[in-house]
């Protein structure tokens, strides 16, 4: 299944490249920070009108997955 950004671009700091999957409110794609190669989550939300409580909602995600932390080997 393929996304609604080309792999390979540039968002920011951070190059997509690869597509994780979609859901309700938008896109996941692996990203890497371009000057410390981190690799990073990037999620865009995508159509529909989510108002405070989507938004909010969202930001509380971040935050949740923000604090989780993955062994690399």
């Amino acid at each position: 299944m393929a996304g609604a950004f080309q792999l390979g671009s540039q968002i920011g700091e951070y190059r997509l490249v690869d597509f994780i999957g979609a859901g309700g409110m938008g896109e996941v794609y692996r990203g890497v920070h371009l000057k410390i190669g981190r690799v990073v989550a990037i999620k865009f939300l995508m159509g529909g009108d989510y108002g405070s409580g989507g938004i909010e909602r969202f930001l509380n995600e971040a935050r949740l997955l923000a604090g989780l932390h993955h062994r690399t080997s």
